[in-house]
């Protein structure tokens, strides 16, 4: 988890927002990868996962496969996620995944899946499903903004750097 965040301005700064444009009043910012990436490796930072349960989903044995990373959190801030590697919340309740969804229960049942962690993992969070009660708004915010980022998306494109004809890039 950080401890540290910069000054707003410094981070409008460097997406190039104008004089009278700030993150409150756009809709839409381009953002290089790398920025990306880092971005996203903040938020990745305060996941709170169930390291042995990543090591053992990913085959990552104790601190040998950490890229120099001391923990299993480091490493999916910082690789994982990007990577794709998923992870499992280390607040994963199985059995209220198991009374909000008794389709789930019938999978296991019927030898789908080994209990409710593994039908998360497998599905369930691409399914938009909840891992716990508590975690309901942060996925309804999730979800609300991504759909809309489908509904109308921001293309990705190649960083152009060579200077157009009248001499802008």
């Amino acid at each position: 988890m950080t401890d540290f965040l910069p000054d707003i301005s410094q981070i409008e700064e460097r997406l190039g927002l104008g004089e009278n444009e700030s993150l409150q009043t756009i809709d839409r910012v381009v953002v290089d990868g790398a920025f990306l990436r880092f971005l996203l490796s903040r938020i990745a930072e305060g996941f709170a996962l169930d390291a042995r349960a990543y090591r053992k989903e990913h085959g990552l044995s104790t601190g040998a496969d950490w890229d120099g990373l001391a923990s299993a959190s480091e490493h999916f801030a910082a690789t994982g996620f990007l990577a794709g590697l998923s992870a499992t919340p280390r607040n994963f309740d199985e059995d209220w995944y198991l009374s909000t969804y008794p389709d789930v229960r019938a999978a296991i049942r019927e030898g789908g899946y080994e209990d409710g962690l593994a039908h998360y993992l497998a599905v369930g969070r691409r399914e938009w499903r909840l891992p716990n009660p508590a975690v309901s708004e942060a996925v309804h915010d999730w979800r609300r903004i991504l759909r809309a980022a489908k509904e109308d998306p921001v293309r990705a494109a190649p960083v152009n750097d060579t200077p157009g004809p009248d001499g802008a890039s």
